[in-house]
């Protein structure tokens, strides 16, 4: 399965399970009148999505390997404690969504004990 179904099958599987999710676009891209636009810097995940209170996910075919970019950026963004996942499937989310009710049920039980 090609990245962007994979990405797609996410998408839609995020929505069904009401999380937000955004499909982030990197790099530049030229428009009619020789204009162009600025998107987010290149090595930038492909979505962004409310789980954990916010979280990239890069999205890979099952082979598919990180430019150096990509790795630049992830590293970046977990060293100032930003949560960036790279998944393979719809699965790997799955399983990051249910990670995450288990935390929100958490979260709750111990905003409320206090």
């Amino acid at each position: 399965m090609s990245e962007t179904a994979i990405s797609r099958s996410i998408q839609m599987y995020l929505i069904h399970e009401n999380v937000m999710v955004e499909r982030v676009q990197s790099g530049t891209l030229k428009l009619a009148g020789n204009r162009w636009v600025h998107c987010a810097k290149p090595g930038t995940p492909d979505l962004w999505t409310s789980l954990f209170g916010g979280t990239f996910l890069e999205v890979k075919a099952p082979k598919g390997k990180l430019s150096e970019e990509q790795e630049f950026w992830h590293n970046r963004a977990r060293e100032r404690g930003v949560r960036v996942f790279v998944v393979r499937s719809q699965k790997d989310v799955e399983q990051l969504v249910f990670m995450h009710r288990k935390w929100e049920q958490e979260w709750l039980k111990s905003s409320q004990s206090a």
